[in-house]
């Protein structure tokens, strides 16, 4: 069977994966991964492990469509935490951010504790046309006016690699996270004095993102009003990669 030619998604209910712990986990299909991304056939998380495999099955033997996907996102129970796209990224095909879509997706969310993330470039971008990155960013800061007024929501942080980015992102006000090396202390600094704190599930076997704050609070990666960035050092088999690029 070949693969499809439109993106696919598979929800997942009660997930197993150790980090997120069994909460409702989305897979999207590699369709909208963008090829900036320096993950992108290299270190990305989804190419190992069970999430591959799971992502092969995906893209090639087919999943939700997009309205078969909102239609079940939307039966999830009120301010549940959600884990958007664990392999795979916002719609829209390649490094195009999909507006239409993306907006559904964040109406359909609005009373979850959801939480994403994105490579899909929002500022000047080798091998990434200007007009490319500018629509993104439009549609970007037109979804993070509308985030911050709601107690409830999907939060997508911009996926940084390094420093210099991450002071990008947080001068725009952008939630933000960054990968970084093995072995990174707990709380670090950009050259701006950016505080970035270490995803507790690094170091505390005992939370997942479906304990990480408690009930009152939420995850970390999804509070909206935070004055930080969250850190993720590298793990498993694209540490080599990531760490290389340091």
């Amino acid at each position: 069977m070949g693969r499809y030619t439109e993106s696919r998604y598979r929800l997942t209910r009660h997930s197993g994966n150790e980090k997120t712990g069994p909460i409702p986990v989305s897979t999207v299909s590699r369709k909208t991964c963008p090829p900036s991304c320096p993950h992108y056939d290299t270190s990305c998380y989804g190419l190992f492990g069970m999430v591959r495999f799971w992502w092969d099955k995906l893209d090639k033997e087919g999943g939700l469509t997009f309205e078969e996907f909102m239609e079940k996102l939307s039966k999830i129970p009120f301010a549940s935490v959600y884990r958007h796209a664990q392999a795979g990224d916002l719609p829209g095909e390649g490094d195009n951010l999909d507006e239409k879509e993306f907006s559904l997706l964040v109406h359909t969310t609005r009373y979850l504790r959801g939480i994403g993330f994105t490579h899909k470039p929002l500022a000047p971008k080798k091998n990434v046309v200007e007009e490319v990155w500018q629509k993104n960013l439009g549609i970007y800061q037109r979804w993070w006016a509308r985030r911050q007024r709601r107690k409830l929501g999907l939060t997508v942080n911009v996926s940084c690699d390094t420093f210099a980015e991450v002071d990008h992102a947080m001068d725009q006000g952008f939630p933000t996270v960054c990968s970084v090396p093995t072995g990174s202390p707990k709380v670090m600094h950009t050259p701006q004095g950016r505080r970035g704190v270490q995803c507790p599930a690094v170091w505390n076997e005992h939370i997942q993102c479906a304990n990480c704050g408690g009930h009152a609070k939420g995850p970390l990666c999804w509070r909206a009003d935070r004055d930080y960035f969250v850190t993720f050092p590298a793990h498993g088999s694209g540490k080599r990669h990531i760490n290389e690029a340091w």
